[in-house]
């Protein structure tokens, strides 16, 4: 290398610094946030008494 290149500091000055731990939960959990949250799930209503109201109703009518 020549002497000039030598004397040019083209990055600057730095340093190492390790990540807190809070950073490293917050990048996983972040990770976690991107998937596509649902939920499935099926139920059963006894529509029965419903259906005689309306039938008692509609006949009234």
């Amino acid at each position: 290398m020549s002497e000039d290149s030598q004397s040019i500091d083209l990055i600057g000055n730095f340093f190492i610094k390790s990540f807190p731990k809070s950073r490293r939960l917050l990048s996983e959990l972040f990770d976690e946030f991107l998937k596509k949250h649902y939920s499935v799930g099926y139920i059963e209503v006894n529509v029965t008494k419903g259906k005689e109201l309306i039938n008692e109703y509609l006949s009234k009518t």
